[in-house]
This record gives structure tokens, C-alpha cells and sequence, in this order.
């Protein structure tokens, strides 16, 4: 059982009897609680309510290796690696959620948390929907096992990420981790040429469009973890090379020129289901084999797995 709390207050709070509102013990707080998302805000979020309602839909039909290798492919690996470092039945805070992965659904107790109610409406099989400010929780002292994100972290603001990680802190039993997936500020020679030649557009397509807020280099993240006591137990650079996933090439296509036909060609591979999954294997065996020779600085996306003990 999840306890869920005021997070202003630390109060705790439990579901009214007419199931319209959690509140605390003597009901003078509550919290409207609608299409089981329990709604933590005020107001409705201008730039993020509505705008990321994917939903991850893969259940694999067994825990052989056979049915179990797509989550390898998914998004950059995010599902193997958090199936790798938590056990089943564990306490998980998803940040960021959208409409959630129904395979962590079917094999944690999911807490999603998300700014967007429209997104949060959507999730399938998770025990707790919370439309919520990440630094703000509202979850008991030592109450998760672990906390995951996939491209929520690039988000957040500098100055705001070493709030939410005393929070984080704050929410996981001790040995707890985090596994976070994000995109960071590169040294890429692909993402670079767009970065010399139009920083204009770079700042509209890469930071501005999706919201890039805290864009870091893999250094600077790996810095700011251990400065909040975090110990890295992975700290892995994907999409170092040219190869890349099909939303970057997405973005070259609105240039002109050459650059532009790259972006069209892998917007074509996007379009069909068969061409795409070639592409995300293809990238993927890059990452794992030659992608390592080159120098993290190259790296597009991070993956961290990172451990608190208290």
C-alpha cells in the first residue's frame, strides 16, 4: 500500500468515501481525484497538458529470452535496463509518464506522475496516477524502491534538478535507485553540423519545439548525481556516430540542402514499421559495439543508473 501525502503539509491522506477527493484526517485539505488521476495542481500545465500522450503497449508473453529481447529495442533500452535493476513487485515512481508502458504496469506497483492530466487519463495498469510537481511528492519518506524517467530529465531546468534530487532522496527506501534516460547537451558531429551552420534553428528544433530546458553535458549530469550522493552505477552514452533514431532525422528534415535530404530520407524510414525497426536495431548493435570507441562527449541520449544509500 502506497501512502500518499499532502506535499506541502506532509499530511497523509486517504481516498474520500464517495471517491471524488483525497484529503487528510480531518478533511480541511483535499485533492480532486478524476478518472483515477489524483490532481495535485492548481491549474492545468500551458505547454505539457495534452502534448505527450504515447503509450508504450508491449507485454511480452513470457520471461524467456525469446519474448523478453524487444524490450532491448524500446526506446534505447529504458525497459531492459529497469528490468535489469528492479525486481518484480517492486514500488516504482515513473516521472514524466505520459500514458505509461503497460510491461511496467503488469510487473511493478506503478506510481505515474506527470504534469499533464490529458496524458495521466490514459495510463492502462499503474496503481497510482499523480498530476504533480516533481519536486514536490506527494509520497511518504522512504516509500519506492526506485525512481524512472525516459526523456523527462532534459526538461528540467539546472536550478530545478538539484531540487527535485533532495526530493528524490527523500521518497527512496535506502539503497533505492534511479534510472533515468535523457538527452544531453553533445559534442555529436551529426547534431553539430546543424549547431555551426544555424544555431537558430538548433535552439527551435532541438531545445525550444520539445521543451529542452536542461540540456547538460554527460560530464555535468554525471557531477551533479554524485554531488547529491548518488553513485553511479552506469553512466552510458548512446548515438554517438551519425546513426541516429528517426526523431533527429525528423528534425533535418525542415533544412534545405543535403542536410535536409538525410532529414527527409530518415523521415521516410519513420513512416513505415518495418523500415523504422530496422533503423532502431540498427542503431541500437551501434550503440553496443563500434558507438563505444567514441568519446562520451559524442553521445545523444544518456542512460544512468544511479543508487542512493542513505
Amino acid at each position: 500500500m502506497i501512502n500518499l501525502i499532502c506535499p506541502r503539509t506532509k499530511q497523509l491522506l486517504q481516498l474520500s468515501d464517495n471517491g471524488t477527493e483525497w484529503h487528510n484526517e480531518n478533511g480541511t485539505i483535499n485533492y480532486p481525484f478524476k478518472n483515477n488521476v489524483v490532481q495535485f495542481l492548481a491549474q492545468q500545465d500551458a505547454f505539457y497538458e495534452g502534448s505527450y500522450l504515447n503509450r508504450i503497449h508491449f507485454l511480452p508473453g513470457s520471461e524467456s529470452w525469446f519474448h523478453q529481447w524487444p524490450l532491448w529495442l524500446i526506446s534505447n533500452g529504458y525497459l531492459w535496463e529497469v528490468r535489469k535493476q528492479f525486481k518484480p513487485k517492486s514500488t516504482l515512481l515513473e516521472l514524466g509518464c505520459a500514458s505509461g508502458v503497460d510491461y511496467f504496469g503488469s510487473r511493478y506497483e506503478m506510481i505515474g506522475l506527470d504534469l499533464s492530466f490529458t496524458s495521466l487519463a490514459g495510463l492502462h495498469n499503474y496503481a497510482y496516477a499523480l498530476q504533480a510537481d516533481a519536486t514536490r511528492l506527494p509520497l511518504a519518506d522512504k516509500s519506492v524502491d526506485g525512481i524512472i524517467s525516459s526523456y523527462f530529465w532534459e526538461h528540467i531546468p539546472p536550478a530545478v534538478k538539484d531540487e527535485m534530487l533532495a526530493e528524490f532522496k527523500r521518497v527512496l527506501k535506502p539503497g533505492g535507485k534511479l534510472v533515468f534516460l535523457y538527452d544531453v547537451e553533445t559534442d555529436n558531429a551529426f547534431v553539430k553540423l546543424l549547431k555551426k551552420t544555424n544555431p537558430q534553428k538548433y535552439q527551435e528544433l532541438f531545445l525550444d519545439k520539445d521543451g529542452h530546458f536542461g540540456y547538460e553535458t554527460p560530464a555535468d549530469n554525471r557531477e551533479r548525481f554524485m554531488r547529491h550522493g548518488f553513485q553511479i552505477k552506469k553512466h552510458f552514452g548512446m548515438e554517438r556516430t551519425w546513426f541516429q533514431s528517426n526523431s533527429v532525422y525528423e528534425k533535418f528534415s525542415h533544412l534545405g540542402g543535403w542536410k535536409g535530404r538525410i532529414g527527409k530520407i530518415g523521415k521516410v524510414l519513420g513512416r513505415y514499421r518495418s523500415l523504422n525497426l530496422m533503423n532502431i536495431f540498427f542503431v541500437r548493435l551501434i550503440d553496443e559495439t563500434v558507438g563505444r570507441l567514441f568519446n562520451e562527449k559524442k553521445s545523444r541520449i544518456i542512460i544512468s543508473v544511479l543508487q542512493y544509500k542513505a
